[in-house]
């Protein structure tokens, strides 16, 4: 019932009372996820530590700790700990959210260090290039790699994968697939391509874009609409867009 601090007394007391029990690494994982919950780093920080290494819900409280340190902004810290999920685990849910996770910190700290864009890339690509994740997941993992190739100055190859995703061509997203469509990443894939249409004032190209998200609907649809005819009457009266 989201009650985090409850919960997170409750599993200390197991923790307490049953110092011998097989369930400790458990007690000690979850009431550390309940610690993040209501943002106790530091309580979150040393219940998810004492999961002992040869517990099998290590890798978990590993990703659990990076996102203790990337909830704080420290990105720095957060990197090493998702690495070191990645060492065991290849495949499977841990996985695709270390390298979500990872990318994410990485583009963070490109803001101070530009460098840091490619290596961001290659923890989405680790996603992209497998077969790995949900359709949601492969979006975002593709959406989140066109940010930093548009922070490049790669705005060519930016739109291509924002359209991608926006089109349904990211690998494992298709007509075939049994998967329940997945709109929100494709939405957000909309807006940055139409975004980046906009900067460039090809008001044709953004309006096409947007058309689509419309037909797509949802909460934010009317806003769509509106956008859409103000970009209307720039391609009309604007000289300098392209043709």
């Amino acid at each position: 019932r989201q009650d985090y601090v409850k919960a997170q007394d409750a599993f200390q007391q197991l923790i307490t009372n049953y110092p011998n029990s097989a369930n400790v690494d458990h007690a000690y994982f979850y009431a550390g996820q309940s610690a993040l919950a209501h943002q106790d780093y530091a309580a979150a920080k040393s219940h998810l530590e004492k999961v002992t290494n040869t517990s099998p819900f290590k890798p978990d409280a590993r990703l659990w700790e990076g996102k203790v340190f990337q909830q704080q902004h420290l990105f720095d810290r957060a990197v090493p700990l998702f690495d070191s999920v990645l060492v065991t685990e290849k495949a499977g849910d841990n996985f695709v959210q270390a390298n979500l996770l990872k990318g994410e910190c990485l583009f963070e700290m490109s803001t101070a260090d530009p460098g840091d864009y490619p290596k961001s890339i290659a923890a989405f690509d680790q996603i992209l290039k497998s077969k790995e994740g949900s359709i949601a997941e492969r979006n975002e993992a593709a959406v989140r790699k066109a940010k930093c190739l548009e922070k490049m100055g790669q705005n060519g190859d930016a739109m291509a994968l924002y359209l991608d995703v926006l089109y349904g061509r990211v690998a494992g997203d298709d007509s075939a697939s049994p998967a329940p469509p997945e709109f929100s990443w494709q939405f957000k894939a909309g807006m940055e391509a139409g975004s980046l249409r906009e900067k460039q004032k090809d008001w044709r190209g953004a309006i096409e874009i947007y058309k689509l998200l419309e037909q797509i609907g949802g909460a934010h649809q009317q806003l769509i609409h509106d956008l859409i005819n103000k970009l209307r009457r720039l391609a009309l009266f604007d000289p300098s867009a392209p043709a």
